[in-house]
């Protein structure tokens, strides 16, 4: 059985406030999410790529880099969450994960 509450996809999207130490680790250095799971389920595996559409890379997100999202604005966040799912991890979900990314922990 799978504990939801240590999927990195609820940790680094869905769950609020600091993580502890151990929730830290579990993200694995993700910044947003995750695709594990879709990469392993077994009816995915012979589902057609589709490129384009909804689900399509967005260039913006391309070598992103957990030191950059500590710079971020309320403002540079505000335009990157236009058109995305980004926005329900909010400005300060983003920033606890690239610190997460980069080993660090706020006291």
């Amino acid at each position: 059985m799978v504990d939801a509450n240590w999927c990195i996809s609820y940790l680094t999207i869905e769950h609020i406030g600091p993580f502890t130490p151990v929730q830290a680790k579990a993200t694995r250095g993700s910044l947003f999410g995750c695709d594990r799971c879709q990469e392993g389920c077994p009816y995915n595996q012979k589902a057609p790529v589709q490129p384009g559409g909804p689900f399509a890379f967005d260039p913006r997100w391309e070598g992103l880099e957990p030191a950059k999202v500590l710079g971020w604005s309320e403002r540079e966040f505000e335009a990157l969450k236009v058109k995305s799912p980004v926005k329900r991890a909010g400005l300060e979900g983003w920033v606890r994960n690239a610190k997460a990314a980069l080993g660090e922990q706020d006291p």
